[in-house]
């Protein structure tokens, strides 16, 4: 009996033992904004095609939204990168109406974090 269990509890310690195993799990991606990205030739189109549309920010509610403009934009940079980030149909996301590419969104990102510059 003290054999048979003995046996058992070798048995058992052997299974938890190899049960115990390191898994090494993927780092997580961190997005890399690893090229400059310019105002002008990538973000400024996104913007024309899904922001500056009628009754949004061509300036339609006023010249204080008209991101048209660089200088009517600049102080909304950051908040700009928090409201596409947010999921769709949640208060304050932006577009208002549809959605951007997570492309679209990574380039408004790491341009973001790149300054938000004038280039």
């Amino acid at each position: 009996m003290k054999i048979k269990m003995l046996a058992c509890a070798v048995c058992l310690g052997t299974i938890a033992f190899q049960s115990c195993v390191e898994h090494d799990l993927p780092e997580p991606e961190i997005e890399t904004c690893s090229v400059t990205i310019s105002f002008t030739s990538q973000v400024k189109p996104i913007i024309n095609t899904n922001c500056a549309v009628s009754g949004c920010h061509n300036g339609d509610l006023g010249a204080d939204k008209n991101w048209t403009v660089f200088s009517t934009l600049q102080g909304k940079i950051a908040n700009v990168k928090d409201r596409i980030n947010r999921p769709p149909g949640t208060p304050g996301h932006m577009p208002a109406f549809g959605s951007l590419t997570q492309d679209e969104i990574t380039t408004i990102s790491c341009w973001v974090d790149q300054g938000g510059q004038n280039n």
